[in-house]
């Protein structure tokens, strides 16, 4: 009977295995399955997004151009104190590498980082390549001073020895008007350099303002459509989606005729007498404000629409029968239900209005410039990728810090995060 027994048991156990062994090859399988599902999703991930982020990462602190350019000198001012000239070698170096800069056609490129570094920084290096004797010899710290006094300035070897190493915190810093010193410390730049905090402040203040504009403006117009029905309400909700058929750069052009002083408004406004003399509408906050909220209008109406059309319209007369009166059912019943709505568009129109920079470049003024504008010049313009993509990294911990307030705020740090 044991023998018996342990026979079936060793069956069982079996039996157990091998259906062990078929759920976890199913399971396996399963899991095969679902990675090639969502590979296609991850690959787009990563070339869309992980990709060019990394990259504005790396240009926001990368110095390996300049590194690899003045090698030599980089390794010979490795533990330089910075309190006096560097020795002889380290002026040895700095001639080798700028006679091989030269051969190189390096030196305009070389010439405009270090004038980032100190004014006057890419003149030097040319006067000083053309002299350089083409033959080694020794000697060099002589001969550098004698091609140009300034070699003999320790402010000069100062910048230089910032300024090497394959990463730098520069653009970082400056993006936010510090600077780093030689000795690491940090300081503020001088007053008529700080430009960039103002800039990012002044472009929270324009994408607030024209949030709570559109809010405003769009809450009752989302209203009106929601209330609409049949063909009114279908030609309602085509005029609000009609001007996103319609480029930003041809609207924002639209409103510079509307608004010039003789203009359609102002002409309006004074045949109705309102105003005597044509107002400034343009090239000002007021034309900044009137141009992006036109264009951002619909981002928010049609959030607050879809929100609006799901709420059962039998609940305010509900609220009316047991004795509310519509202004406080419409607050306290209405208006909690649209809150997703509400949500949404403030969302939308606040991080697309951050990253405004042709209307203001065009219908405002040179104090109505926002950051924007700023990274569209260092990139477009001064080719200085390092300060671009230093100003989108600090606009981007903008956005995610006010994103994760507002969450918070609202009660929707969950579904934000």
């Amino acid at each position: 009977m044991t023998a018996v027994k342990n026979k079936v048991l060793s069956e069982k156990v079996v039996l157990h295995r091998n259906a062990f062994a078929i759920r976890g090859g199913v399971d396996y399988r399963r899991k095969v399955y679902a990675t090639f599902l969502i590979a296609p999703l991850f690959l787009f991930l990563v070339v869309a997004l992980v990709i060019p982020v990394g990259g504005i990462f790396w240009y926001a602190v990368s110095n390996s151009d300049l590194n690899n350019a003045l090698s030599k000198t980089a390794e010979a001012l490795k533990g330089w104190g910075g309190t006096e000239l560097p020795a002889e070698p380290a002026f040895s170096a700095l001639a080798d590498d700028l006679r091989m800069a030269r051969v190189a056609g390096k030196l305009p490129e070389l010439g405009v980082r270090l004038n980032r570094e100190k004014a006057g920084f890419g003149s030097l290096l040319r006067r000083t390549a053309r002299k350089l004797p083409d033959a080694e010899g020794s000697g060099k710290r002589e001969l550098l001073v004698g091609i140009d006094a300034r070699w003999g300035d320790i402010d000069y070897w100062r910048s230089l020895y910032g300024a090497t190493g394959i990463a730098t915190p520069k653009y970082l810093l400056a993006a936010v008007d510090l600077q780093r010193n030689w000795d690491g410390s940090l300081t503020r730049v001088p007053a008529e350099q700080r430009v960039f905090l103002e800039g990012f402040l002044r472009t929270l203040v324009i994408a607030f303002v024209v949030t709570c504009i559109c809010l405003a403006v769009g809450y009752p117009l989302a209203f009106i459509l929601s209330e609409a029905t049949g063909v009114k309400g279908r030609v309602l909700l085509a005029l609000v989606v009609l001007p996103l058929w319609t480029s930003v750069l041809a609207r924002t052009a639209a409103w510079m005729v509307l608004l010039q002083q003789q203009g359609v408004v102002n002409d309006v406004l004074i045949r109705l007498g309102i105003v005597e003399q044509p107002l400034e509408l343009i090239f000002n906050r007021t034309g900044v404000y009137i141009g992006m909220v036109h264009v951002l209008l619909p981002f928010m109406t049609l959030p607050l629409y879809g929100a609006m059309k799901g709420v059962p319209k039998n609940q305010l007369q509900a609220a009316s029968s047991l004795g509310a009166r519509p202004l406080t059912s419409f607050i306290t019943v209405y208006i909690p239900q649209t809150l997703p709505g509400i949500a949404s568009g403030t969302l939308m129109v606040f991080i697309i209005a951050i990253g405004f920079y042709i209307t203001p470049a065009l219908v405002g003024g040179p104090d109505d410039q926002m950051i924007s504008g700023q990274i569209s010049r260092f990139a477009i313009q001064s080719g200085n990728w390092g300060m671009a993509a230093a100003l989108s990294i600090w606009l981007t911990v903008c956005i995610l810090m006010l994103l994760l307030a507002f969450g918070r705020f609202l009660r929707l740090g969950g579904s934000i995060q």
